[in-house]
């Protein structure tokens, strides 16, 4: 894994092939490969600071329609 440089990383008209994950532990961006997992995030109980990003809580599995 390596830091990013630039906040913009994929082409709009390509297929998705990078994502930024932010890591809680030592606060940084980092480069992964494939597609973004869809989830949501939810507060983080007692939280200390104001920056504090919450927590990755369900990856949802989203299944193409085959109408």
């Amino acid at each position: 894994m390596k830091n990013i440089n630039k906040l913009i990383i994929n082409s709009p008209y390509e297929e998705l092939l990078q994502y930024c994950e932010y890591i809680r532990d030592t606060r940084e961006l980092v480069l992964q490969e494939g597609r973004r997992p869809a989830g949501y995030v939810v507060a983080t109980l007692r939280a200390q600071g104001f920056d504090d990003p919450g927590l990755f809580k369900v990856e949802i599995i989203i299944k193409t329609s085959t109408y």
